[in-house]
């Protein structure tokens, strides 16, 4: 009667093993999903040159500043501009049907002025934070971290952009 046990006693302990690893491999799997869920620009290595060159995919304002950034964790970047960002307000056409003299330039304060910017792929990756009045520094924040810094609302992460926005 006790070798009729035995075997049983082995298999059991076996599947018991079976069930553990197969447990494991399930927490961490959805450990990862969690981690990523609907957001895969918020698991996306980025690069300094991703970044720079994100910024003006993302945002006419940055069009033919040479932005660029440094980091020291992938996903604070610290980004300065060799000239100063354009500005991306659209002209109202039907305001430049009347005469008018022809408008003095203002100057123009980016200081907390927020922008997104994309990955290599064109999807949005993060955001930017100007942090002058003449918007030559920028912090940028990948992935969660633009969302959380309130940059840019959760469901624009991951989205793809089709070209550069204004505004």
């Amino acid at each position: 009667m006790n070798e009729r046990i035995a075997p049983r006693a082995s298999v059991v302990g076996k599947s018991r093993r079976r069930l553990s690893r197969a447990g494991l491999i399930a927490a961490i799997t959805a450990a990862v999903v969690a981690a990523g869920a609907g957001t895969a620009a918020a698991v996306a290595y980025l690069t300094e040159e991703t970044v720079a060159k994100g910024m003006p995919g993302a945002a006419v304002i940055f069009e033919d500043t040479d932005p660029s950034c440094t980091t020291t964790d992938h996903v604070v970047f610290d980004c300065t501009l060799s000239r100063a960002p354009k500005s991306d307000v659209l002209p109202n056409p039907a305001k430049q049907k009347k005469a008018k003299p022809a408008p003095q330039p203002t100057a123009t304060d980016f200081t907390n002025v927020k922008q997104m910017f994309v990955d290599g792929q064109g999807n949005i990756a993060g955001g930017c934070n100007g942090e002058d009045a003449a918007g030559l520094h920028w912090i940028c924040y990948a992935g969660q971290r633009a969302v959380t810094e309130g940059i840019i609302a959760q469901d624009l992460l991951g989205q793809h952009l089709e070209a550069p926005t204004r505004g």
